[in-house]
């Protein structure tokens, strides 16, 4: 498997749970992949030589069988191409972390705050999501408005970059730049027949616990259920508390922009195979639910006939005829 790690969905504590990711106050971004780049030109160097590749791993105490499965995970940053090409052949099922695409943006907005020195913050965005929503529609902030034109157009730009996953800042950002198309392209683009699993973090212990018996485990670990607090986790709740501070209009816009997100999030939930049809309907309808969709027919059927994100973007003319909250 590859563990495709989306930010802000919870994989650092998928990590942890796994060892993949050394004990929590140890963890840094560049030596984790400074870390997982020497075991994988390890394992490159034995597959060659059909030798026994997992005597290449750096953890092995996790009691999770899953553990064995993960080859390697894929977070912030992207290996060079004949890596890539690598990984790409050898595994056989792309293991996703998912999140609603709202929740995973704002949640990525707050925990980006910390570099606020940066214009993107400093000038723009100084505020919360809902002051956000309205720069973007109307191009100046709620409080200090300014009458400079050009600041205006150049904030607005920027959110819009920050909406499509485009670079906001040199360095910085990278959870709003990595998003779900970002990961998208790097895989299931390469390989579209290839067998998608997904560990959602509404339900995260239930679907890393059912995935594990799949695999030949026990469904069982003594760190399961146990209550991580990593870098950027706003809350253990089940929507997000940082999600719940957005007016129910401004999320229903957000939900409509970020509309390439959804469909993707949507593609995971119905293709993956741990989850049962009755799971994938109930994920793809408290995301239409969360977004407050018109017209929605619960009955329907979201499998044979998903909600069109696209659709609902073109037939809103762009989100435009969506009210704003006064």
């Amino acid at each position: 498997m590859y563990l495709i790690h989306v930010g802000k969905c919870g994989g650092t504590t998928l990590g942890y749970a796994l060892d993949m990711i050394p004990e929590e106050g140890q963890h840094n971004l560049s030596k984790d992949f400074d870390t997982r780049l020497v075991e994988l030109q390890c394992r490159m160097k034995k597959t060659r030589n059909a030798q026994d590749d997992n005597t290449c791993r750096r953890h092995h105490q996790s009691d999770f069988k899953l553990s064995k499965q993960v080859i390697t995970r894929m977070h912030l940053f992207n290996y060079r191409t004949a890596i890539m090409e690598w990984l790409l052949k050898t595994t056989n099922t792309f293991l996703f972390t998912v999140r609603d695409p709202v929740d995973r943006f704002t949640s990525a907005f707050y925990h980006h705050k910390r570099e606020r020195d940066h214009t993107f913050y400093k000038e723009c965005f100084p505020l919360d999501m809902n002051n956000f929503v309205h720069v973007l529609r109307l191009g100046y902030q709620y409080v200090n408005a300014t009458h400079d034109r050009r600041k205006q157009i150049k904030c607005q730009k920027m959110g819009w970059s920050a909406i499509h996953g485009k670079r906001i800042m040199p360095t910085g950002a990278k959870h709003l730049f990595w998003n779900y198309q970002h990961y998208a392209d790097a895989t299931i683009a390469k390989r579209p027949n290839r067998t998608i699993a997904v560990i959602r973090t509404e339900h995260m212990w239930e679907d890393l616990l059912f995935l594990d018996t799949l695999v030949g485990g026990t469904g069982t670990n003594s760190k399961a259920g146990f209550q991580f607090t990593h870098h950027g986790i706003e809350t253990n709740n089940k929507t997000g508390a940082a999600a719940d501070l957005l007016t129910m209009p401004n999320r229903k816009y957000l939900c409509c922009i970020l509309y390439k997100e959804m469909e993707i999030y949507q593609l995971l939930i119905q293709r993956a195979i741990n989850l049962n049809e009755s799971q994938k309907i109930q994920s793809s309808s408290d995301l239409l639910t969360s977004c407050s969709i018109p017209n929605y027919d619960s009955s329907m059927s979201l499998l044979k006939d998903p909600f069109s994100w696209k659709g609902y973007y073109n037939q809103t003319q762009k989100c435009n005829r969506l009210k704003e909250q006064q």
